[in-house]
């Protein structure tokens, strides 16, 4: 989703609109089902939307509005592990979004746990070494193969005021996904 984003804007670079974003939650809502839905609503028909857009949005708005819309998928299937009796008490993040300090802060804000920062973002070569080690003896358990392998970066950590804006809005947020393809049908 990003990428279409930043192709929009004429190839602006992921640094360049990240760093602009405003440092407030937005009242814009982003539900980022641009090529279906995955978990869970396994919806391949589904289809993105922006709610909430005034003649004074700003691209910044806009922007952070994606990065928010992303965030609270991931809480959807946070919430959907919490009813099924398993807690999420920190979120690991790698790859591409994960190397902007703003993107993971704003995934914590709403997500009200630690976001801690992978120090390799090739997550699959560095699972796929932790098969070989275990594979070959070099470690007898997964957890002191994990302890040797993987190396954390930066923790960031929840805005109590933010996380409650932002649960506020994820009230809102849960309801987007089914009107959507209501209006649609």
């Amino acid at each position: 989703l990003f990428k279409w984003y930043t192709r929009l804007l004429e190839g602006k670079g992921y640094d360049a609109l990240l760093d602009a974003m405003p440092d407030a939650p937005t009242d814009l809502f982003v539900l980022p089902h641009f090529a279906g839905a995955a978990t869970p609503y396994m919806d391949d028909t589904a289809t993105g939307a922006v709610l909430g857009l005034k003649l004074s949005t700003t691209r910044e708005e806009l922007t952070r509005a994606v990065i928010e819309g992303l965030s609270f998928e991931m809480l959807v299937n946070i919430t959907c592990l919490k009813e099924a009796g398993f807690t999420v008490e920190t979120l690991y993040a790698s790859g591409g979004l994960s190397k902007n300090d703003r993107v993971l802060q704003i995934k914590a804000d709403v997500l009200g746990i630690p976001v801690v920062r992978l120090a390799n973002a090739e997550t699959g070569t560095v699972g796929t070494a932790i098969l070989g080690a275990m594979a070959t003896g070099a470690y007898t358990t997964f957890e002191e193969a994990v302890a040797a392998l993987v190396k954390t970066e930066k923790t960031f950590f929840p805005d109590p005021q933010k996380h409650e804006i932002y649960l506020e809005k994820f009230e809102k947020y849960k309801k987007i996904y089914q009107k959507v393809k209501e209006a649609l049908q």
